[in-house]
């Protein structure tokens, strides 16, 4: 049997570069090698063949011009009977990705971040993105909701200058972390020093739209008061 495997980003913004991987696909025992890979990056843009000697090459980076889903589809043959596999991903816009950081508040930090983006990336809005879905977590971790008891969304942080600074230090952490190998190399010690940073300003009152009329009234304000669990590198 033929098994068509692709890793990529669920959620993408437009024009930002990503990058489709298929070496993970792979054959049973009894099956002949692997002799055609092919990634359509979106319905209708037709099939591009990735295959090379190394599965390490067996990718598409790609970016989309538009918004909503998009349909990828992986395509292996090992010259018996092609299999195809096909996989969802969700393309928004800036605007309603609403993301509180940019790259250019990490390089106004550490002018020198760029060199580090992974593979098959443009930018770190990945990052960004899992530094905002962590505080909104952290919220909720702690109980704080807003005035009808429901989880607090991104709509909520109407002032999202308030909110950049928490997700710039998390954000910087997460490359860090990523890059890191134990908490004493020196990408260990900056992802710790970029938490407590991040620690400290999370710390601060908020100022939050807790009723959903898109204004911050006069004490719709929130300190979540307790701390948060110090990073440590695994």
């Amino acid at each position: 049997m033929i098994f068509p495997k692709l890793s990529y980003e669920s959620t993408l913004q437009v024009d930002d570069k990503t990058r489709l991987y298929a070496g993970n696909s792979y054959v049973s025992k009894d099956e002949a090698d692997i002799t055609v890979v092919e990634i359509e990056p979106e319905a209708g843009a037709g099939y591009i063949s990735v295959f090379a000697t190394s599965a390490r090459d067996w990718y598409l980076d790609y970016e989309y011009a538009t918004d909503g889903d998009k349909v990828v589809s992986v395509r292996v043959d090992n010259g018996s009977t092609p299999i195809t596999a096909s996989f969802t991903i969700t393309v928004v816009t800036l605007a309603s990705d609403s993301l509180w950081s940019t790259d250019q508040d990490l390089t106004s930090i550490k002018t020198s971040i760029k060199k580090w983006l992974p593979k098959g990336k443009s930018s770190f809005i990945y990052a960004h993105r899992r530094a905002q879905k962590r505080i909104l977590a952290l919220f909720d971790e702690k109980g704080i909701t807003d005035s009808d008891g429901a989880k607090l969304t991104k709509a909520a942080f109407v002032d999202s200058s308030e909110a950049n600074e928490a997700s710039t230090f998390l954000t910087l952490h997460y490359i860090y972390a990523d890059m890191s190998d134990s908490t004493e190399d020196i990408q260990g010690v900056l992802a710790v020093d970029f938490f407590n940073k991040f620690e400290a300003v999370f710390q601060r009152p908020w100022r939050l739209d807790l009723d959903g009329d898109s204004v911050i009234d006069l004490g719709e304000g929130i300190r979540p008061f307790q701390t948060v669990s110090l990073y440590r590198k695994r």
